[in-house]
Formats: structure tokens, C-alpha cells, sequence
């Protein structure tokens, strides 16, 4: 209830006491209890109804109810008695304030206006029912303050944010590296994904199947609710670093056999030897060809798991000289060394002794032998002296290779 009291314009107190009901925009008067201070007993009241027949009702924000007591009669010096059997009472709709100030006019009845006074106002000051806008955070932080939804208005919504959910991180890919002959720093690299977040709006479920309102907006519904913060989810593919790999030199050969050719050699072969060395060009997506992803140390995204092969640039260094074996590393008895050839039954040998060249590839090369002068002995003023041996062929000398005698009937 609220209660106001006037004084009569002959004196006395005159005192209006409403019974009420509020709703959201709406105000309805129960009953009024009202009561003259000069005549009745103390604290004696009467009850009084208003009457609307024969005027609307004021329903301005600040003089909503105006009551026209026409009904009734006087009952007396002790008090006034309205009766209400034939009074309607006032609502009042469609409100749009929080605090609601009624004003209650008492006008008309010439023997209520002899003592009460034409245009007698009783203000009162009524606190309306409101809907309030709760706000969550959805996953986030520090959600807005709770805000007031005055019925038949308008709230704009608060532009307030609330702190976005931590981002997270987790694995994502993993690529093995192949070193294809070389060692890779890394066997493999795992990649992580970051998912990290951003304000998107409000929504009244937190699913964001409801009713969406941007932060800022206008909210007009005759009704309270709770606005879930939705979120804008960004995943990004974190990047590895490629390693280095690292390939050892490697030595191609080209072996030149020697055989004796009769005779003995204490180097039965000599090899060149060229070396390879290997530069690495980067990494690719595929052993042969493939596309490149970058080279080592640098930045890669993987997209998928998968293998990386290392590529490398090569190097090639000159072919090693051999030198052959001279006439004291290849002998034969009674032969003189001439030199080497491919050709086993060269006499005039592509190589000699104690050479030394680059070959162009494997080779087998053949001692070239020439025999030595054959020696005798003959006795000369009593002494054995060795000398050679010359025959004259069909008249020309020639130096004897070789002397055979004949033993036993055998040469």
C-alpha cells in the first residue's frame, strides 16, 4: 500500500491510502482507504472505490491515474462513506518507467467538495517491476554487469566485452625426414595448431541457435534474459623449422690391374680414385623431383603428416694419378722391363716403367719383357772371361738372345 494525506481547505487532514498491484507496464488500484482527521475516530477508515465513467484515466508517466468519485454519499460528521459497489477500479497499461508516479485527483460531488476542496491531488511514488539482461561469458571471462530491461522501453545493450577463452595448443602434423645417404639433425618434427578467439556477438542460447544481438544493440523484448557470448575460433597451423642434413663424401674408383706377364710384380694393381662431395639444396615431397619445402633451418607449415627427402647439389674432384711399377717392382730373369700395354704381345709398349698418368677407366695392363743378350764364357791366357755372343745371319751380325747346348742328346 502507499499512503498520502492532504488538508481540507476547512480545515483537517484528509488522508488517501491505496491498495495496488504493479506488473511489468502495468499498474492496477485494488482499493482506497481513506479517513477525515476532524471527523472520525482516530484511525478509522473507509473504503472507496474509483469511479472511471465519467472520464478516462490520465496515463502520462507522471499523472497516470486520475479517479472521479461520484459514488457514494455522506454518511455523517464522523467520516465520509464511498461506497463501491457501482465503482470500477483504474488499470493502466503499456508503462515504460521504473519509478511510476500516481497522482489520484478527487474532483465532482458537491458535499465532497464543500469539505474536501474541488481538485484535491494525493501523489504517490510507485517502484515498478523491471527484467533484467544477465550476461555470460560462454567459455570467456568477466562478463558485463547485469543490466535493467524496462518494460515498453528500449535497452541499448552494453558495449562491454568479456575476456576470450586462453587459445589453446596441440600436436598436428608429423614429418620424417629422409636423409637419402645423409644424416638428418631430425629424424622427425611434430607441428602444433593454435586455436585462439575473438568476440563475435551475443546470443539467448549458448549455442548460438537463439536470438543473435550484436554488442551495442538494441534490445527490445518485454522479457529478461541471459545473452551467451559466441565466439569467432581462429586455427593456426604453427610452422617447424627444417633441420640440416649432413652427407659424407663418397669415391668412385677405376682399378688398373698390372699382370706380371710372365715375370712378378710386387704391385699387382694400382687404383684412381675420384671423390664426390654433396651440398644439400633443401628438402622436397618426393625422393626424385617432387616440390620443394624449404631449405634447412628454414620456416615449413606442414599440412598433412608426410616424409621430407633431403636433395643435395654434387661436387666432383679430378681422377687420381697412378704411377706403374718400375723395373725393380716388376722382374723377370734374363728380361729387361720395357714397359705396359693393354696388348699382352705388344713389343713396343703404350706405357713405361715408373709412369705415372690419370687412366680413363678400369684397366688390365700387360708387362712388356725383351729378353737379354745371351753371355758366354771362353778362356783367355787361362782365364774365364764372360762376353756375348754374335752370329752372323745370312751376313749381318746379330746379337744372340739366347744359346742353347745340346745335353744328353737334348737341347
Amino acid at each position: 500500500m502507499a499512503t498520502a494525506t492532504s488538508t481540507f481547505s476547512n480545515g483537517g487532514t484528509w488522508g488517501l491510502q491505496i491498495d495496488y498491484t504493479t506488473g511489468y507496464g502495468t499498474f492496477k488500484i485494488n482499493q482506497i482507504l481513506g479517513y477525515r482527521s476532524n471527523y472520525q475516530t482516530s484511525g478509522q477508515t473507509v473504503n472507496m472505490g474509483i469511479y472511471t465513467n465519467s472520464g478516462t484515466a490520465n496515463t502520462s508517466q507522471t499523472d497516470v491515474v486520475t479517479a472521479y468519485f461520484a459514488c457514494g454519499s455522506y454518511g455523517g460528521s464522523s467520516y465520509w462513506k464511498f461506497n463501491g459497489s457501482n465503482c470500477n477500479h483504474t488499470q493502466v497499461t503499456g508503462i515504460s518507467v521504473k519509478t511510476l508516479t500516481v497522482t489520484i485527483n478527487l474532483i465532482n460531488g458537491a458535499s465532497v467538495n464543500s469539505y474536501v476542496g474541488n481538485n484535491r491531488k494525493f501523489t504517490y511514488t510507485i517502484t515498478m517491476p523491471v527484467y533484467y539482461v544477465y550476461y555470460n561469458a560462454n567459455g570467456g571471462s568477466n562478463p558485463p554487469s547485469t543490466q535493467e530491461k524496462i518494460p515498453n522501453a528500449t535497452l541499448t545493450l552494453t558495449s562491454s566485452k568479456p575476456t576470450v577463452p586462453a587459445s589453446s595448443t596441440s600436436n598436428n602434423y608429423t614429418v620424417t625426414f629422409e636423409g637419402l645417404g645423409g644424416t638428418p639433425s631430425s629424424n622427425s618434427l611434430t607441428s602444433t595448431k593454435t586455436i585462439s578467439y575473438s568476440f563475435k556477438n551475443w546470443n539467448t542460447n549458448s549455442g548460438g541457435t537463439g536470438t543473435t544481438y550484436n554488442s551495442g544493440a538494441n534490445y527490445t523484448a518485454n522479457s529478461g534474459t541471459t545473452l551467451y557470448a559466441q565466439w569467432n575460433s581462429t586455427t593456426t597451423n604453427n610452422a617447424i623449422t627444417l633441420p640440416t642434413c649432413v652427407h659424407g663424401d663418397s669415391y668412385d674408383y677405376r682399378d688398373v690391374t698390372i699382370n706380371a706377364n710372365g715375370g712378378s710384380s710386387t704391385i699387382p694393381s694400382r687404383t684412381s680414385e675420384m671423390t664426390i662431395s654433396y651440398t644439400m639444396e633443401g628438402w622436397y615431397d618426393d625422393e626424385d623431383a617432387g616440390n620443394k619445402l624449404g631449405n634447412a633451418g628454414a620456416s615449413y607449415t606442414p599440412t598433412a603428416n608426410g616424409i621430407a627427402y633431403a636433395h643435395y647439389t654434387n661436387s666432383f674432384s679430378n681422377w687420381t694419378s697412378i704411377t706403374l711399377p718400375t723395373a725393380s717392382e716388376c722382374t723377370r730373369t734374363d728380361y729387361t722391363l720395357l714397359g705396359f700395354d693393354e696388348n699382352s704381345s705388344a713389343t713396343t709398349p703404350t706405357y713405361s716403367p715408373g709412369e705415372t698418368f690419370t687412366p680413363s677407366g678400369d684397366m688390365q695392363l700387360y708387362a712388356i719383357w725383351e729378353a737379354n743378350q745371351a753371355k758366354a764364357y771362353i778362356k783367355i791366357n787361362g782365364a774365364w772371361t764372360e762376353g756375348f755372343v754374335w752370329i752372323k745371319d745370312n751376313g749381318t751380325w746379330k746379337e744372340a738372345k739366347q744359346i742353347y747346348r745340346k745335353d744328353n742328346g737334348s737341347w
